[in-house]
């Protein structure tokens, strides 16, 4: 049952109404507004509606095959109407944010909040380490995958074993695979670097059926820059 309701214009501005006037903090896209210093929290950084702008820099460098996304301080790309940023991160769909919803039904609300952060701020990650591998390593064919694209179609005879369990490879979505170099990537971070190998281990397992002959192995690139963290 619906007991109140605000109009926002794109940018998260109240529409009619002063925010003494709301009776809440709680008011664009549901995040905490700070009536002290006119700005929304984002969890890694404040938000500005009235500029559409953050507090402060972005801290990660960008993907270059994005160039909305080097814009350091730009909220959700400049499009609002498509996009929001839970994080203060990386700007998301409307489909990811039902994924959110998702991880917060099954787990509550802070491990569920926490769990999604955690997945966007990968994806953001292999963004990040994708474009820096294609910069720095001298290859003609490198597939950065990002969660969308599958090692195999569906119905090849193909399977590995990760961590004890048998998975089909068409499931499989390596974060980089390098076709001309023969390598492929996985993309964890350090807390997650056994779980990341034992990753990595059952995707060349399964290149190496895929690819009969072809030599495919696990890479060893490591960024030559360090601008791939968040500060």
């Amino acid at each position: 049952m619906c007991v109140n309701s605000r109009d926002y214009d794109a940018y998260g501005n109240l529409l009619n109404m002063s925010v003494d006037a709301a009776g809440t903090s709680l008011l664009y896209n549901g995040e905490m507004f700070e009536v002290a210093i006119g700005q929304q929290y984002l969890r890694a950084r404040w938000y500005d509606p009235t500029t559409g702008r953050f507090n402060r820099l972005d801290p990660f460098f960008g993907n270059l095959e994005d160039p909305q996304s080097l814009h350091k301080y730009l909220y959700v790309h400049g499009d609002p109407v498509n996009k929001i940023d839970p994080t203060g991160l990386i700007s998301i769909s409307p489909s990811i944010d039902r994924m959110i919803q998702g991880f917060v039904k099954r787990s509550g609300l802070q491990a569920g909040i926490a769990a999604a952060i955690r997945v966007m701020i990968g994806w953001r990650a292999t963004y990040v380490l994708g474009d820096a591998y294609k910069e720095e390593v001298n290859s003609l064919n490198v597939d950065v995958n990002l969660q969308i694209a599958r090692l195999t179609d569906r119905g090849l005879p193909d399977f590995a074993t990760i961590g004890g369990k048998i998975i089909e490879t068409f499931m499989m979505r390596p974060d980089i695979i390098d076709h001309h170099l023969k390598t492929v990537y996985e993309i964890k971070s350090w807390l997650e670097a056994r779980q990341g190998l034992s990753e990595a281990q059952g995707y060349w397992w399964a290149l190496r059926i895929r690819y009969l002959g072809e030599g495919y192995h696990l890479g060893d690139w490591t960024p030559r820059r360090n601008p791939y963290t968040p500060s």
